[in-house]
């Protein structure tokens, strides 16, 4: 027979035995044993619970107030509070109704909706001040906000595109006012040395670069940069390598151009002065051109990376053509003595000409200028 004390034994030991299972099988039984065992109220803070405002907005924009809210939550049910704590379970929202309110600012209160019934809820704030503006759209271009000091020292950039290349803006007609621009703002990058691509973010702003409250067609933009290296001009010096051939002097060479840009850091460039084009001419023994390729250190580029090398060589003079050189020489030397022995006798046979020329005539002059006289008898 049961006595009272055995069936009381009984009845805790069973309740033992359902609290064991409930704890085993279940992953919110603390909550559930605190919820069965204690008959005190139970409370959640929640904060950061976005405020959603109710009005038209396809007339209206608003602006100008705290989009957040702290809620206190109370149950003495700790299933049904944790489903209200859980934002992913939560059935309440945080509202502001402004149906049927006109342009311009107004505080307004603000409520809870749709919480689940055992559970109770209080705000902080109780009420918000929000501006009542009528909607406007315009299209901006988006400007892309970078500098040469974004990057490393000596680069710079070469071209910046992004897409979208505009977007449209919608805010109140008060707030498109202020709006000058919409920017891709990429000044929080640093020593930038290469081309890149980056999703970034875009803004309305002011003319001070302050953030205006608005609606963007698209909210990012991928933003490509094209950056140029340090880069320097420097002289081509063709050097010449390898054992000259027999029968050859020297050589005579140019390169297709005087110049030759390289690219690199500022470091790296500050290495050069000049730039070295390497000739073999081992096996050249007639006029040639090659196609020589320009080195630089590993991480520079050069351009161009090849030119072309005109290389003729210069022969050394032989004996037998300088004896036909000295045999030539002496030939038309006494060639020359001919021709002047010649030409002075025919100066002298000339001049001899003339001197008896020129006594014939002065004989013929002297009887023209001195005719005989005649002989007068004289008187006795």
């Amino acid at each position: 027979m049961f006595t009272k004390e055995r069936i009381s034994n009984l009845m805790y030991a069973l309740l033992s035995l359902v609290f064991t299972l409930i704890l085993f099988f279940s992953p919110n039984s603390s909550n559930i044993t605190t919820a069965i065992m204690s008959p005190n109220t139970l409370e959640e803070t929640i904060q950061g619970v976005a405020i959603q405002p109710i009005y038209d907005s396809e007339k209206y924009f608003i602006q100008g107030y705290e989009p957040e809210a702290t809620v206190r939550l109370s149950s003495l049910n700790r299933i049904l509070l944790n489903s209200e704590v859980n934002q992913e379970t939560r059935s309440f929202r945080v509202v502001t109704d402004l149906t049927g309110l006109t342009e311009g600012t107004h505080t307004v209160p603000l409520k809870v909706q749709n919480l689940t019934t055992g559970v109770t809820a209080t705000l902080e704030p109780t009420s918000i001040t929000v501006t009542i503006e009528k909607l406007e759209t315009k299209t901006f271009p988006v400007e892309v906000m970078i500098s040469d000091d974004n990057l490393a020292e000596g680069y710079q950039i070469s071209t910046v595109s992004v897409n979208p290349k505009e977007v449209e803006v919608t805010t109140g007609n008060e707030s498109m006012k202020e709006i000058t621009k919409v920017i891709a703002n990429l000044d929080n990058l640093s020593d930038v040395d290469q081309n890149m691509s980056k999703e970034v973010t875009l803004y309305a702003v002011n003319e001070e670069g302050e953030i205006i409250s608005a609606f963007l067609s698209s909210e990012k933009a991928n933003v490509t940069l094209e950056i140029k290296a340090p880069q320097k001009e420097v002289p081509l010096i063709l050097k010449q390598v390898g054992e000259i051939p027999a029968g050859i002097s020297h050589y005579e060479m140019m390169a297709s151009q005087p110049t030759a840009v390289i690219i690199g850091s500022t470091e790296q460039l500050a290495n050069y002065s000049q730039l070295s084009a390497v000739i073999d001419i081992s096996s050249i023994s007639e006029k040639v051109q090659q196609s020589v390729t320009l080195k630089v250190a590993e991480g520079m580029f050069v351009y161009p990376q090849q030119v072309n090398v005109t290389i003729t060589p210069v022969l050394i003079p032989t004996t037998e053509s300088t004896q036909d050189s000295t045999g030539e020489s002496t030939a038309n030397s006494d060639e020359t003595s001919a021709i002047t022995s010649e030409t002075n006798t025919s100066e002298s046979t000339t001049s001899e000409k003339t001197d008896k020329k020129t006594l014939s005539l002065a004989g013929v002059k002297e009887s023209v200028d001195d005719p005989v006289q005649e002989t007068i008898p004289s008187e006795e």
